[in-house]
């Protein structure tokens, strides 16, 4: 691990308690920072076209830090920021006498402050790769080269125009009158972009080891094959079912927990408000957050305020059940430990339950399909009236395999309209970034009609 990280943290945490100290006002304080050291390495192609043999390099050191400090007049105050405390106007003390200057005093009108309960470090999560330490430029030089070799072998008229590999070291520290909690954690991104003649595509992986980007667990489905001429097909078939493959969902989970919130719920501002309990989805909708997931992207043992980060089930069975709540919430709930740096909603790993069967167990059952095979623009969901939109391109798919190609469609439908038509999910699920996901099975076509 990166003692100098953990170092650095420490020290900025200890001398902003120490002034802090200082200042008999503040009753309650909450320190949260974040280091995170970043290692790049890039290959690309030259001149003439021919991949490079150098990697090109650099290094930086990321912080942020944030600090709550709670008033005896009833107020509190907050700050967060990106400078080191090396700069000449940012020393601990001068960021805690700014920080209670008047014109920087708030209200508290829920009157909560901070994660008061005593809190014991969690199991370890599997967050950092034990392998970092043992990395050379062999060993990325190599992951860089299978990328390019990876491209020719999914299309071979496709070429590998740049690549680049992140590999990130992140302390995480929170401090507090009544907790002293510390994670450290690795985190790499593969980012390359792909020329297919004219067309340039960008793809990108996010792992918490460096043996997941070398096997390729997430799903690599960013480049298709061109459709067969004398296979596509115009005309849709009303009886055919509808699968949304892995990376098709994955996308419209990814945009579900804002909705989730308990202040949105509140607020009215969420397209579940009020629905709390009830069925809002057939049965195979079963989605889960879970921030302690082994070796998961969003695994954590504590939010930025400190608060241990719960699992939590957002649907069971298609009835929605758990919700965010944050640390500031007025009625008496407890915290479930999803707030980020950024004082926004840091949803942890989801996950949407698989099924049994497998894709062709399910069309040899059921008869012909139409596959969302890959997205071609991201997915968006509206939060407040939980319209979905999505774009990607279609294929007819039988029992004996592919039968021809739709091309691209934009679907819009109401989120819950989607929910309440899935009969079954497949067994084939994968990982794309936070989110696990397999194929859904709508019993028709219905919504593409819509």
């Amino acid at each position: 691990m990166n003692d100098a990280l953990q170092t650095s943290a420490v020290q900025w945490a200890s001398q902003l308690e120490l002034a802090i100290k200082e200042h008999p006002i503040i009753i309650h304080y909450e320190i949260s920072i974040d280091l995170s050291h970043v290692k790049t390495f890039i290959n690309e192609v030259d001149g003439r076209n021919r991949w490079g043999n150098l990697l090109k390099s650099t290094q930086d050191i990321v912080h942020q830090f944030q600090i709550r400090v709670f008033l005896q007049n009833g107020r509190f105050a907050f700050i967060q920021d990106l400078r080191r405390f090396a700069d000449a106007n940012q020393t601990p003390h001068k960021v805690i006498e700014g920080l209670l200057k008047e014109t920087n005093q708030l209200p508290n009108p829920t009157g909560k402050t901070i994660f008061t309960n005593n809190i014991h470090q969690a199991a370890p999560l599997e967050i950092w790769d034990p392998r970092f330490n043992l990395l050379d430029a062999a060993s990325r030089k190599e992951l860089l080269q299978d990328q390019y070799s990876l491209v020719l072998q999914m299309n071979k008229r496709a070429r590998l125009q740049r690549a680049e590999l992140n590999e990130i070291q992140i302390m995480r520290h929170v401090r507090s009158s009544q907790n002293i909690l510390s994670e450290q954690s690795t985190r790499y991104e593969l980012k390359g972009i792909v020329s297919n003649g004219i067309e340039r595509t960008a793809f990108e992986m996010h792992s918490r080891r460096f043996a997941d980007l070398c096997t390729h667990p997430h799903g690599y489905t960013t480049f298709h094959l061109p459709p067969v001429p004398n296979k596509t097909i115009s005309q849709i078939d009303p009886s055919w079912m509808l699968m949304l493959s892995p990376n098709v969902v994955a996308s419209i989970v990814a945009c579900l927990p804002p909705a989730f919130e308990l202040s949105r719920l509140k607020k009215g501002t969420s397209f579940l408000a009020g629905k709390q309990g009830t069925t809002i989805g057939s049965k195979r909708i079963h989605i889960i957050d879970d921030p302690t997931m082994l070796s998961g992207m969003n695994s954590r043992s504590f939010d930025a305020h400190g608060v241990p980060s719960k699992p939590l089930t957002l649907i069971a069975d298609g009835v929605f059940q758990d919700c965010y709540v944050p640390l500031d919430a007025e009625e008496n709930k407890e915290p479930t430990g999803h707030v980020g740096m950024n004082g926004r909603l840091w949803c942890g790993n989801i996950l949407s339950q698989m099924g049994r069967r497998s894709q062709n167990m399910i069309l040899a059952d059921r008869g012909d399909a139409l596959m969302a095979t890959h997205l071609i623009e991201d997915t968006q969901l509206n939060i407040e009236t939980g319209m979905l939109r999505f774009v990607v391109n279609f294929a007819q798919l039988s029992s004996k395999g592919f039968e021809g190609n739709l091309g691209v469609r934009t679907v819009v439908v109401p989120i819950l309209d989607l929910f309440a038509q899935v009969i079954e999910t497949a067994n084939d699920q994968n990982r794309y970034n936070h989110v696990d996901a397999s194929t859904w099975v709508l019993e028709t076509c219905a919504i593409l009609n819509d």
